[in-house]
């Protein structure tokens, strides 16, 4: 095995373990913490329709399918008695089954990373693209969740493999599965379609190129009519009408348009449609990108795009992926005008083989001694692998587990607890009684409940009705005194999430416990290791189990 590939090797190991620790985060559980995370009980219920009839969420359906592929053989375990899990058990393992697959995407994804770079550049500068995949801060969360961004990003870069194939030999294979890998990105979620607006005329312009080598007076008419082009283009229709299921579900498809053209883009619409706007938002994409990749890593992408600007006739095809970037945000980010950390991750992703090229130069600069260089380098990659190592730690030691643990050793037999808030940032086990019925009922609703705990975090206190209610709770106003405020401190963290648009900073979110009764301090501590049986609310999803 040559050095390259050992440090591929141990590269795509260290992507694997990122990746899959610790994917029992939150869990068991019937719904998980990760925000947007796909509930199993969504994937049965699509089950159990065909996906047909209507059915539709906010999401294309490629990965429900998927999931449910994967889920099935458990699922038929279940139903025949091989296996007896209880409803949570079950949840849980489809759970762990939808993370398994993030997590096997995501490892994949860097590999590809690694060979459309081999196709742009030397094998160890390929190999420090995939490095630099591998250490970008929101991908390695999210490749333990079953979130859509893993597997979206993964078809993504698969057709980036099949697009710079086209580039060096234009074969009718390489178009037919560059569409077919776009359209499974764009039917995984939709804002991948961005992505792929100028890629058409790009390879139709180099298809062009390439034909008049061989055919001087060919018009670019025939090049349009080029079976690879024709070919490609029906396969991507067919492939977009069979997995939306036009035949048995277009009136899912129509309401699945619906909810991402009326009801989605008022939750993101943030910056004005003016020049300034935009402007502002260009400006907190840049962070964003810095945080995702770390500031190291953002600049060595700036300083690869100006090296690949210099030397634009060796790296033309390099260059071209900029035009995936430019299309995404001229077409997604500037419309929605928003921009989520995890909306740019496409953008990251491209800017990785930017990265490991203005990495190389660096090495390669005559001006520094190359054992200087080479240990530059080496720190500014420890120091992103430690921001994406923060990541894992913040799962690990989140603090829900601390407060559930309090819980079970101070909850007296008969107590009732009841939680506020979203469920994504609070602990397990306690009856979840979302905001509105808070606005509705008044403060007083946690004493007409009969709740002797109050659960809120502190975190997710967002609108001014819902910083007056924890006001009220601390002040004493409502009979409660605060018993518990609870933050775990992990053993570092470099993720610095201030003015970051980002779900990463609701991990390990700090909670506070109220008890009913001035003065009354915490309960002694209880024996057992299982909250008492109180009164409370099923899972909204354990019906569908």
């Amino acid at each position: 095995m040559s050095t390259e590939r050992r440090w591929l090797f141990l590269v795509l190991l260290l992507s694997l373990v990122l990746n899959l620790v610790p994917i029992w985060w939150g869990l068991p559980n019937y719904d998980g913490w990760a925000f947007d995370e796909i509930r199993p009980s969504v994937v049965l219920r699509g089950l159990k329709r065909h996906f047909s009839g209507g059915w539709a969420t906010a999401y294309p359906p490629l990965h429900y399918y998927l999931l449910s592929v994967f889920f099935w053989p458990a699922l038929a375990a279940d139903a025949a008695g091989l296996i007896r899990l209880a409803p949570i058990e079950l949840t849980t393992l489809l759970y762990l089954i939808g993370r398994l697959l993030s997590v096997v995407l995501a490892t994949a994804t860097v590999y590809l990373i690694y060979r459309c770079s081999r196709l742009l550049d030397s094998r160890p500068t390929a190999v420090l693209a995939a490095l630099v995949g591998a250490l970008i801060v929101p991908s390695v969360f999210y490749a333990k969740t079953v979130n859509l961004e893993t597997p979206y990003l993964f078809w993504f870069v698969l057709s980036l493999f099949f697009f710079l194939k086209i580039l060096r030999r234009h074969e009718l294979r390489d178009y037919v599965l560059f569409a077919a890998a776009a359209t499974f990105s764009v039917c995984t979620k939709d804002q991948a379609i961005g992505l792929y607006v100028l890629s058409p005329l790009v390879l139709m312009v180099a298809l062009y190129r390439y034909r008049r080598r061989e055919e001087p007076g060919v018009s670019f008419f025939k090049v349009i009519s080029d079976r690879r082009v024709v070919l490609s283009a029906l396969l991507a229709v067919a492939l977009f009408v069979l997995i939306h299921n036009w035949a048995f579900n277009y009136h899912g498809f129509e309401r699945h348009l619906r909810i991402i053209i009326h009801r989605s883009p008022s939750l993101f619409k943030v910056y004005a449609p003016t020049l300034a706007g935009h402007l502002a938002m260009a400006g907190q994409s840049l962070r964003h990108i810095a945080f995702a990749m770390g500031a190291p890593l953002a600049l060595a992408a700036l300083a690869g795009i100006i090296g690949a600007f210099r030397e634009r006739r060796r790296k033309t095809h390099l260059l071209s992926l900029l035009l995936f970037g430019f299309s995404y945000y001229a077409v997604f980010i500037s419309v929605t005008r928003h921009n989520y950390v995890r909306f740019l991750l496409p953008i990251c992703l491209l800017l990785a083989f930017f990265a490991a090229a203005g990495l190389a130069d660096f090495v390669r600069w005559r001006r520094l001694p190359r054992p200087l260089a080479i240990a530059t380098v080496a720190a500014a990659l420890v120091f992103c692998l430690l921001r994406t190592v923060s990541v894992d730690l913040l799962l690990l030691g989140d603090s829900r587990y601390r407060v559930e643990a309090w819980l079970r050793d101070n909850v007296r037999a008969g107590e009732q607890v009841v939680a506020f808030g979203r469920q994504n940032m609070l602990p397990r086990g306690v009856q979840l009684v979302p905001w509105r019925r808070i606005h509705r009922h008044g403060f007083g609703v946690a004493a007409q409940l009969g709740a002797d705990l109050v659960v809120v975090s502190t975190d997710d206190l967002w609108k001014e009705r819902e910083r007056a209610f924890y006001r009220a709770l601390e002040s004493g106003e409502l009979g409660y005194q605060r018993v518990l405020l609870h933050r775990s401190v992990p053993l570092f963290n470099l993720l610095d999430t201030e003015g970051i648009f980002t779900n990463l900073d609701k991990l390990n979110p700090e909670i506070a416990v109220f008890r009913r009764g001035a003065g009354s301090g915490p309960a002694a501590p209880q024996q057992g290791g299982e909250l008492p049986a109180r009164r409370a609310l099923p899972s909204r999803d354990s019906p569908e189990l």
